[in-house]
């Protein structure tokens, strides 16, 4: 979104993206607080995205990410046969 895109990420956001009330495709920018005169405008790329949905869809990392997760899967049968191999 021309423009919009300039706001940087927050998981603390002082703005967010809505639809125009006159449903014309067009989106506002709303402050969801008072805005300080040159206050950064912030605005939340997404609820709860890990470091790892950051990186890949915006390129940066957020080293206090609240959201931040590792998920590892695994096959079980990859124990058991380990199991058979160490004895």
């Amino acid at each position: 979104l021309p423009l919009i895109d300039m706001c940087n990420h927050d998981f603390s956001p002082n703005c967010e993206v809505v639809p125009s009330p006159e449903n014309n495709g067009q989106v506002l920018l709303r402050t969801l607080r008072d805005v300080d005169c040159g206050e950064e405008l912030l605005i939340a790329y997404g609820k709860d995205l890990t470091n790892d949905e950051l990186l890949l869809d915006y390129g940066f990392i957020d080293e206090s990410n609240p959201h931040d997760r590792i998920e590892l899967t695994f096959n079980a049968a990859f124990f058991e046969a380990a199991r058979q191999t160490a004895g």
